[in-house]
Parts: structure tokens; sequence; C-alpha cells
């Protein structure tokens, strides 16, 4: 029953292009009805093809003969974000019958904008006028300019994802570091643990007289460093507040790696797990590389 109620919501949407103000039968009845035919046009033209699309985006049960696996993996990093504004659109232009191709792109530059609108919290009218635009292109067959990011937006985003992430609301720092896990993993990772953490490899409050105070003397370069991204690394467990201010090589052999197998689930912690020391210089060129990687990944 939630879906069915989410599917006409959906569809309202793709009539009305604008946000709801009233109750979905009200809405229904005013943007959706007078455009119906007949019962059987709006069965046979707009009920059956947009739940089936429905169907496919929920379930992330796109079919084809190469594009299916990549597509659906799409389809799971969208159903991460707290909002479902893209799907009216994500609907409309499955039910338009595209080719293997087509879909692919879309659904690339699909997830590149809603992250973009994700990490950078842009408010439910912004992401709704935006969608609204994508929409109207699908219909009337045109390029789909509006799913692309301007070079204004993809400077903001850079920024955004070099700046401090730790700081960003759990939902948005965990969607980027799983998003940057799945570029550095060449998406040959999987992503559902029961309990996901977002650990610090340099604690936040290190120890007088630690290995860490030796690399990172100075507390202003220090604090600059901690929350970025370089610094950032994901564990499929709860954080234990003893284990995090161990020493480098401690914290590694104890906190970075399974217990079963001595390595890391995710890529990027199997980076640190690579590193003999964890310094200014270390962090330096490590944000270098993630952002260039996450720049690829993007295409910012």
């Amino acid at each position: 029953r939630d879906e069915l109620n989410a599917l006409f919501g959906h569809i309202r949407t793709i009539f009305a292009k604008a946000k709801a103000k009233r109750t979905l039968m009200e809405e229904f009845s005013e943007f959706v009805l007078p455009n119906i035919q007949s019962p059987e046009f709006f069965i046979d033209s707009i009920l059956k093809p947009y739940a089936e699309a429905f169907r496919i985006i929920v379930r992330k049960d796109y079919h084809s003969s190469g594009n299916a696996s990549e597509i659906n993996s799409l389809l799971g990093w969208l159903s991460r974000v707290n909002n479902s504004d893209w799907m009216p659109a994500a609907i409309l232009f499955i039910a338009s019958e595209p080719s293997e191709a087509e879909a692919l792109a879309f659904f690339r530059d699909l997830e590149r904008l809603v992250a973009y609108m994700h990490i950078c919290a842009k408010y439910v009218n912004d992401r709704i006028e935006r969608f609204a635009l994508v929409t109207r292109e699908i219909e009337e067959g045109k390029p789909l300019a509006s799913l692309q990011l301007t070079e204004s937006e993809k400077a903001d985003f850079k920024r955004r994802l070099d700046g401090n992430v730790y700081d960003m609301a759990p939902i948005r720092r965990n969607y980027v570091v799983l998003r940057l896990d799945s570029f550095v993993s060449d998406a040959a990772a999987s992503y559902a643990p029961a309990t996901l953490t977002i650990e610090h490899v340099l604690p936040q409050h290190p120890k007088e007289g630690s290995q860490w105070l030796n690399w990172w003397p100075d507390d202003e370069v220090r604090m600059r460093w901690t929350h970025r991204i370089a610094n950032l690394v994901p564990l499929p467990r709860q954080k234990n507040s003893e284990a995090q201010n161990f020493d480098f090589e401690k914290k590694k052999s104890k906190y970075f790696t399974s217990r079963k197998t001595g390595t890391s689930s995710y890529a990027l912690t199997t980076q640190v797990l690579s590193e003999n020391e964890w310094t200014p210089t270390t962090l330096e060129k490590r944000q270098r590389d993630l952002m260039e990687c996450l720049c690829t990944g993007w295409g910012l």
C-alpha cells in the first residue's frame, strides 16, 4: 500500500511539476485527470508503464544485455539519499523505453546530480524545480541539459568534497565515503553493513606523548586535516572509544582489520593498511589522489 501510494504521488509530480500543496486526491484530480482521455488510456498508457518503471527502480531490477549491473548499482546509490524527489523523472525516463546506452548515460548523470544536491544539502524546493526541468525535457524529447552540472555547481561540489567531510550530517558523509570507496574499488565492492561507522585514522584527540603528536606537533595543521576525506575510513562495526587513540601500527592491526581475515572489507581502509606512517605529507598526497578519484568518478 505504501508503494502504491508513493507511485500515485510520483505520477502527480510528473504531471504537476511542482511541490505538493494539498492532498494527493485533490492534486491528482487537478493535474492528472484532465489529461486522461479514458480509463483504458490511464491504465494502459500511464499506470502500467509507470508502475513497471517504479518497480524497476525500487527493486533495482533493470534488465539489459550489457549494462544492467552498473545501472542497478546506480539505482542502489540513488536509494541511499534522504529523498525521492528524483524518482518521477526516473520513472518517466524508463517508461519512455530508452536504449541501453541512453539508460546508462541517464542514470550516471542522474546519480551525479542527486549526489551533488544531497551532499551540498540543497533545499527541497531547489530539488523539485530542477527535476521538474528534467521531466519537461524528457517529455519534449530535448537534450537533458538540466541533468548536467554547471561549472559553478562542479566547483561548489569539489569545495564540499575537499573540505571537512566529517562535519557533514551522517547520511551525507556516509554517502561521500562509501561512494569514494566504490570508485577506489572500481565498483567491485557491495555495501550493506549492519553497522557502518566513519573513523578517523589520525585521532581527533591524540594523547600526549603519542606517536601521533610526534608526526603532528602543530595543532593548527593537525586540526586542518583531521576531518578531511584523506583521514577518514569506513568500518563495518561500532566504534571502540579506547581503540580510537591507538598508535598507528596498533590501530591498523587491532582496529582496521577483520579478526578473521586480517584485512578490511573496504578499499579505502585497505589503502591505509599499506602505509608505514601517517604524516602531513602522507595526507597531502592522499587527499590529492582521492579528490582526483572523486572528480574522475563523477566527471567533475
